[in-house]
Parts: structure tokens; sequence; C-alpha cells
């Protein structure tokens, strides 16, 4: 647990419950462990409660003998209100922490506080409904619309076999959209779950953000710079390839161009990791579009689990599609939060391929090899979805794309994506056959950064007075005996 956040989490407790009464705190003090309430002080029973929610103090089993404690009852509102310090600093501890603090629910169900008729407490609506709303169960998932109907998905995309509605007064109050992770409590009605309130919004404590709308909001030309190579660790040479001749900035549409087996997957493989290791203000997203088992294991072990979305080719078209539109909407409602998020796909051309495949696609003009007009809108749209905001935060799309398959409806989807791209990352079949690895292609990869003027200077630098006189495999060996930009300018200058 970092220090400073769990002294923030015990602070915020602390000034809660120093403004409540004496009466409320043994009340509650009493359901959650503490020793002999009744006979302790203010102070000390302050400390005594916030030590069994930060985990510090072990509670005691609540005693069941002797008669009933004639003042067992907690306002709906206390219990609210420490339900929300717990989820507001819950994101900032680490893992064996926050169990720590989530297992420090009540072990008993609080009598309510009933409303006094000379209206100087609080009244409830309906006494029973707030305690069966505080102690329902708590959900995570991803919102998608089936048929007009909200509902909540597991956020890795594996159906659990429960359904969790959304009811329309609910999403609505809290601007819930497409495509964000909420939390929630939900009970059954009519064998289905039903979320009766929202507590959090993409890890945000609902009602305490503002966010955008990402197909409104003003945008700007990508001109941050994401890192693939970092000190102290043992950067890669296509990582260095990126970082020096073809940095990719936050917002940027860039695709890796190649032929069918020239290691496209690899290289995302190897940019995922280098984006994962080198950048601590990003999110990582990664969808996988009609891949082997082996090519999902192989990802999984790197990807982040609740972003990680595949598809293997044993699924239907249709699983394709929706996986493709699952990932991007988290990615945007991300984005609209003000995070910047990278989304790794693979490929651009498996996803048009399952999407021309589908009722969505019928009713427009066909084209070569049997491409929709649809589907070319569909991937366009997708790949388009890049971009940075103004006021912060950004989407950038690294995707693998093939090119000289043979295949018509590929040279049409090549062709369309790499007009809107501003960011190809080319590999040389020559290369390839030779087994050199990485296969680049410097002079067949373009990269627009317009408000980078250090990136200009580099790509003259690399176009100019390198490539005209070496060899691409010249390049790599350079790249890969250097440890910083400087040596490779040594090393140039010296050929």
């Amino acid at each position: 647990m970092k220090g400073n956040a769990t002294r923030r989490f015990i602070d915020a407790c602390k000034i809660f419950l120093e403004k409540q009464g004496l009466n409320d705190l043994r009340a509650y003090g009493r359901g959650v462990g503490v020793e002999k309430p009744t006979a302790k002080k203010k102070e000390q029973l302050i400390a005594d409660i916030v030590g069994v929610l930060s985990g510090s103090i072990v509670p005691i089993e609540v005693s069941k003998r002797g008669a009933p404690v004639k003042n067992d009852a907690v306002s709906p509102e206390f219990l609210r209100e420490i339900e929300r310090i717990k989820l507001n600093y819950l994101k900032e501890l680490n893992a064996e922490n926050r169990a720590t603090i989530e297992e420090s629910v009540p072990t008993k169900d609080f009598e309510i506080k009933k409303p006094k008729k000379d209206g100087k407490t609080l009244i409830f609506k309906d006494d029973a409904q707030e305690v069966d709303q505080y102690y329902a169960p708590i959900y995570k998932g991803q919102v998608v619309e089936f048929n007009g109907v909200m509902h909540l998905l597991p956020t890795d995309f594996k159906a659990n076999g429960e359904t969790i509605i959304l009811p329309n007064p609910l999403w609505k109050e809290q601007d819930v959209r497409i495509g964000d992770v909420i939390t929630c409590r939900a009970k059954k009605k009519d064998e289905v779950l039903v979320a009766t309130t929202v507590l959090t919004v993409n890890d945000m404590v609902i009602n305490t953000f503002k966010r955008g709308d990402f197909e409104k909001d003003e945008i700007i030309y990508p001109c941050k710079p994401l890192s693939f190579i970092k000190e102290n660790r043992k950067n890669t040479t296509f990582g260095k390839y990126l970082h020096w001749f073809a940095p990719i900035c936050k917002g940027q549409r860039a695709c890796i161009v190649a032929h069918p087996k020239s290691g496209k997957t690899t290289l995302l493989y190897e940019t995922l990791k280098n984006v994962k290791a080198c950048n601590n203000d990003v999110e990582i997203m990664a969808l996988l579009i009609d891949q082997s088992p082996e090519i999902v294991s192989k990802f999984r072990e790197v990807a982040p689990k609740s972003s990680f979305v595949s598809t293997t080719y044993e699924d239907e078209p249709e699983r394709h599609v929706f996986a493709g539109k699952f990932l991007l909407e988290r990615a945007k409602r991300c984005a609209e939060c003000g995070k910047h998020v990278v989304l790794f796909v693979d490929s651009l051309n498996a996803l048009a391929s399952a999407f021309n495949e589908t009722e969505e696609s019928v009713g427009g003009k066909t084209l070569a090899g049997g491409l929709e007009r649809k589907t070319v809108h569909f991937i366009k749209k997708f790949f388009g979805a890049s971009r940075a905001f103004v006021g912060g935060g950004s989407l950038t799309i690294i995707a693998t794309l093939s090119v000289g398959t043979g295949n018509p409806a590929d040279d049409i989807i090549a062709s369309e994506v790499c007009k809107i791209a501003n960011a190809e990352i080319a590999l040389d079949m020559q290369l390839v056959m030779k087994r050199k690895y990485p296969a680049l292609s410097p002079t067949h990869t373009r990269v627009n950064n317009e408000n980078n003027e250090e990136f200009e200077v580099m790509d003259k630098l690399l176009r100019q007075s390198f490539l005209t006189c070496r060899t691409t495999e010249d390049l790599l060996e350079i790249l890969e005996k250097s440890e910083t930009y400087e040596d490779v300018l040594s090393a140039i200058s010296k050929s």
C-alpha cells in the first residue's frame, strides 16, 4: 500500500466520523467489530473504527448474548458516505491492501434509524429499500446495448451466465454511456439482476468528474510522442527505430503495413510491450480478431487482463465485429474522461472481412472481390476514431494491415486505410526472405507529425544522410549496438 494513499483514506474517514453523533458512532462501531464501543470516548471510538476499516485492528465477533442493545440504529446516509469514501480511495491502493479494506464490510445488517415525526432528522422515502440498496452485491462490467436495453457484460468479454440490466432512469440520470465500465449494486428481480445504484464510472466515483463528448470535442494534431525506449532497460531494435526515426504520437492512426507472414503480429506484440514498459500515463487496450489460440495466449501474458479482448478462428463473424465495437467504445469513453488510450489491433483486414460477412454490410454497392461499400465505411470509421483532444485525453490506434495478399478486397481496404493513416510502418519482404528481424523498410515508412519540429530534423537526417549511402541492414546493425541517439549520429558520421 502506498503510505500517502493510506493516510488520505484514514484522514477522510476521520473527518467524516468526527462530524457524527456519539450514538451513531457507537452503533456503527458495534456493527463493524469495535470492542466495547459504549465504554469509549468519541476520540478513541473514531480511532478504533478507522483502525478496523483500514485493517490495522482486527474486528471482534459481534456477541449475540444478553438482551438486545436498545440503540443499534444507523442512518442510511452514514452508511452511504462510508461506502463512498472506500470507493474513492480503493483505486489508489495495491491489491493486497485493497482486499483488506474491501473485507472490512460490516458482519451484520444494521438497523436503519427511523425518521422522527418532528422532522429533526432526515426522512427517507423507503427505509427498507435504502438498506437493500446498500447491502446489495457489487458488480463490475461494461455497458452495452441489446434491443434498446442497457446491459452489463464482463470487461474481459467473457460471458458469466448472469445478465445485469441497467434501467433507463438510472443510466440517464448518471449520464452512463455505451462503453462505460461501471461498478454498481444489483439485486434479483424476475430471475434477472437489475442495477439499483451506480457507484463508479471508468474507475471514477460518480458525480465527482466531468467529461467531454467524443464526437463533438475539439480535436488537435497529435504532438506528444509515446516513448518506446527507457533508460536502464534493454531496449529492442524496433523500439529504438520507432523512438528516434518514426515517433508515434498520442492520437495518431498508425498501421504496420506488410505482406502476410512478414512478422507484423510479432512487431505489434513488441510495440505493446515497449509502450507498456515506457509510458506510465497511458491506458493500454488490445484487440485480436480471428487469431490463433496460441497468439491469443501470447498477448494475454502482457496485455492488461481487463482491457484485452480476443476472438479466434472458431468464432462467428458477428462475434468478431461485436468484439471490435465493444473495445472501441470503451476506448472512446476513457478518452472522453481525459485518459490517454493506446489501442492495439490485429488485424484491420480480419475485422473488415468479418464485417463483410454480416448482415450489417448488406445493401450498398459491391466492389471488387465481393467487398461491400459499407464494409469500407465501417473500417475507415473504426480506424479513424484515433484523435487527440484540446482539453486532454487521446485515443491512439496501432493496427496491422496486410497488403499483397492477392485478394482485391484486401487491396481496397489497404488503400482506404492508408489514406487516413498518419503513420505507416512498412516492412521489407527482401529482408523477410533473408530472415532479418525486424524487417524494416525506412524508405517506405511514413509518419506525419506536423507540429513536431524535432522529428522533422531526425527524418531528414535518416533519409538524406544515411539511406543514400547505406543499406537497411546497416541501419539495423547500428540501432542494435547504439544505446543513445548520439551513438546513432556518431555511427552515421563515421560511415
